[in-house]
């Protein structure tokens, strides 16, 4: 999905969770094609690092789609059983 200079980019930074949020939230809404400037001006990296960038695009494809729907249910999953754990009464957790 990434190419190695982008995946550099998000380890160094340690912003692995937005980047895919942000992805995930552009491919839902039609979006495949990412401007890698755009996306690291949407994260506050500066104007010259970004400028950097800016002829750079990856695709969001639907291997994407599946690894974040794969990593949403693991999540899910985690929660829930944590909330289950957690209590100590019979009411059944509230999941937000």
């Amino acid at each position: 999905m990434f190419n190695e200079e982008i995946s550099q980019l998000i380890e160094e930074k340690e912003i692995a969770d937005v980047v895919i949020d942000v992805c995930a939230t552009l491919y839902q809404n039609g979006i495949t094609y990412v401007h890698v400037g755009g996306l690291m001006r949407i994260l506050g990296v500066s104007e010259e690092e970004c400028t950097d960038h800016d002829q750079l695009y990856f695709q969001l494809d639907e291997e994407f789609a599946d690894r974040v729907r794969e990593m949403y249910a693991i999540d899910d999953a985690y929660e829930a059983e944590i909330a289950v754990e957690d209590s100590d009464s019979d009411v059944p957790p509230t999941i937000h």
